[in-house]
Protein backbone atom coordinates (compact mmCIF):
# COMPACT_ATOMS: atom_id res chain seq x y z
CA UNK A 1 0.00 0.00 0.00
CA UNK A 2 1.14 3.17 -0.66
CA UNK A 3 -1.17 6.07 -0.54
CA UNK A 4 -3.77 7.35 2.76
CA UNK A 5 -6.28 9.37 1.88
CA UNK A 6 -7.03 11.61 5.11
CA UNK A 7 -10.58 13.26 5.04
CA UNK A 8 -10.10 15.54 8.34
CA UNK A 9 -10.97 19.57 8.53
CA UNK A 10 -8.41 20.09 12.01
CA UNK A 11 -5.26 20.36 10.19
CA UNK A 12 -3.62 19.24 13.57
CA UNK A 13 -5.34 16.40 13.24
CA UNK A 14 -4.54 15.66 9.91
CA UNK A 15 -0.69 16.52 11.08
CA UNK A 16 -1.15 14.03 14.06
CA UNK A 17 -2.06 10.93 12.18
CA UNK A 18 0.73 11.72 9.50
CA UNK A 19 3.02 11.64 12.91
CA UNK A 20 1.59 8.15 13.75
CA UNK A 21 1.62 6.60 10.56
CA UNK A 22 4.86 7.47 9.27
CA UNK A 23 7.38 6.28 11.35
CA UNK A 24 6.18 2.49 11.23
CA UNK A 25 5.65 2.65 7.18
CA UNK A 26 7.65 5.33 5.64
CA UNK A 27 7.07 4.90 2.25
CA UNK A 28 3.30 6.03 2.64
CA UNK A 29 2.28 8.92 0.18
CA UNK A 30 -0.69 11.33 2.17
CA UNK A 31 -3.27 13.07 0.58
CA UNK A 32 -4.97 15.55 2.96
CA UNK A 33 -8.15 16.78 1.94
CA UNK A 34 -10.05 19.49 4.13
CA UNK A 35 -13.89 18.14 3.74
CA UNK A 36 -15.75 15.36 2.18
CA UNK A 37 -16.99 17.90 -1.47
CA UNK A 38 -12.69 17.98 -1.83
CA UNK A 39 -12.45 14.00 -1.11
CA UNK A 40 -15.46 13.79 -3.46
CA UNK A 41 -13.75 15.71 -6.24
CA UNK A 42 -10.51 13.53 -5.74
CA UNK A 43 -12.35 10.66 -5.88
CA UNK A 44 -14.28 11.27 -9.09
CA UNK A 45 -10.92 13.06 -10.23
CA UNK A 46 -8.55 9.92 -9.84
CA UNK A 47 -7.77 8.10 -12.68
CA UNK A 48 -7.00 5.23 -10.68
CA UNK A 49 -10.13 5.22 -9.68
CA UNK A 50 -11.79 2.38 -11.53
CA UNK A 51 -13.49 -0.71 -11.67
CA UNK A 52 -10.50 -2.50 -13.62
CA UNK A 53 -8.16 -2.02 -10.53
CA UNK A 54 -7.69 -5.08 -8.54
CA UNK A 55 -5.71 -3.25 -6.06
CA UNK A 56 -6.19 0.86 -5.22
CA UNK A 57 -3.17 0.74 -2.38
CA UNK A 58 -5.49 3.41 -0.55
CA UNK A 59 -6.33 3.29 3.30
CA UNK A 60 -9.40 5.79 3.57
CA UNK A 61 -9.69 7.66 7.04
CA UNK A 62 -12.77 10.20 6.94
CA UNK A 63 -13.66 12.83 10.05
CA UNK A 64 -17.11 12.80 10.67
CA UNK A 65 -17.99 16.76 11.73
CA UNK A 66 -16.69 18.86 8.71
CA UNK A 67 -18.21 21.45 6.64
CA UNK A 68 -20.11 21.34 3.93
CA UNK A 69 -20.09 17.81 3.02
CA UNK A 70 -19.75 16.21 6.74
CA UNK A 71 -17.86 12.38 6.63
CA UNK A 72 -21.46 10.70 6.15
CA UNK A 73 -22.47 12.43 3.23
CA UNK A 74 -19.21 12.10 1.91
CA UNK A 75 -19.39 8.27 2.59
CA UNK A 76 -22.86 8.08 1.33
CA UNK A 77 -21.86 9.71 -2.17
CA UNK A 78 -18.79 7.61 -2.36
CA UNK A 79 -20.32 4.56 -1.36
CA UNK A 80 -22.28 5.63 -4.91
CA UNK A 81 -20.00 6.41 -6.83
CA UNK A 82 -18.18 3.40 -6.19
CA UNK A 83 -21.37 1.64 -7.17
CA UNK A 84 -21.28 3.32 -10.67
CA UNK A 85 -18.16 2.51 -11.42
CA UNK A 86 -18.10 -1.11 -10.54
CA UNK A 87 -15.83 -1.06 -7.34
CA UNK A 88 -16.77 -3.66 -4.82
CA UNK A 89 -17.22 -1.65 -1.35
CA UNK A 90 -14.30 -3.74 0.04
CA UNK A 91 -11.87 -2.30 -2.06
CA UNK A 92 -10.24 -0.08 0.24
CA UNK A 93 -10.22 0.21 3.74
CA UNK A 94 -12.35 3.21 5.13
CA UNK A 95 -11.90 4.44 9.13
CA UNK A 96 -14.28 6.50 9.95
CA UNK A 97 -12.99 9.44 13.09
CA UNK A 98 -15.42 10.99 15.32
CA UNK A 99 -14.59 13.42 18.52
CA UNK A 100 -18.04 12.53 19.02
CA UNK A 101 -18.51 9.45 21.81
CA UNK A 102 -22.11 9.25 21.00
CA UNK A 103 -23.46 5.64 20.44
CA UNK A 104 -25.22 6.44 17.49
CA UNK A 105 -22.58 8.76 15.42
CA UNK A 106 -20.94 5.19 15.62
CA UNK A 107 -23.80 3.49 14.90
CA UNK A 108 -24.49 4.79 11.76
CA UNK A 109 -20.90 4.87 10.60
CA UNK A 110 -21.28 0.76 11.16
CA UNK A 111 -24.28 0.66 8.78
CA UNK A 112 -22.32 2.56 5.81
CA UNK A 113 -21.53 -0.73 3.81
CA UNK A 114 -18.12 0.41 2.87
CA UNK A 115 -16.87 1.77 6.15
CA UNK A 116 -14.76 -0.70 8.07
CA UNK A 117 -13.74 0.75 11.13
CA UNK A 118 -14.77 3.12 13.52
CA UNK A 119 -11.83 5.23 15.73
CA UNK A 120 -13.14 8.21 18.05
CA UNK A 121 -10.51 10.88 18.86
CA UNK A 122 -8.61 10.85 20.77
CA UNK A 123 -7.06 8.39 18.05
CA UNK A 124 -5.56 5.42 19.57
CA UNK A 125 -2.35 5.10 17.54
CA UNK A 126 -2.66 1.19 18.29
CA UNK A 127 -5.93 0.92 16.16
CA UNK A 128 -4.76 3.04 13.54
CA UNK A 129 -1.71 1.47 12.57
CA UNK A 130 -3.37 -1.58 13.36
CA UNK A 131 -5.78 -0.53 9.84
CA UNK A 132 -3.08 0.58 7.59
CA UNK A 133 -0.76 -2.30 8.96
CA UNK A 134 -3.92 -5.26 8.55
CA UNK A 135 -4.13 -3.21 4.57
CA UNK A 136 -0.75 -3.58 3.80
CA UNK A 137 -0.63 -6.67 4.95
CA UNK A 138 -3.20 -7.88 2.85
CA UNK A 139 -2.03 -7.04 -0.23
CA UNK A 140 1.42 -8.40 0.29
CA UNK A 141 -0.53 -11.76 0.77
Amino acid sequence: MNRVVLVEDTEADRYLMRRMLQPRFPSLEFVELEDGERALEYFRSAEWFTADRTDFETVLITDINMPRVNGFQFLERLGDLMTERGIHPDAIPIAVLSSSSAWSDRKRAAEISIVDECLCKPIDIAKLQGLVGQATAARAA
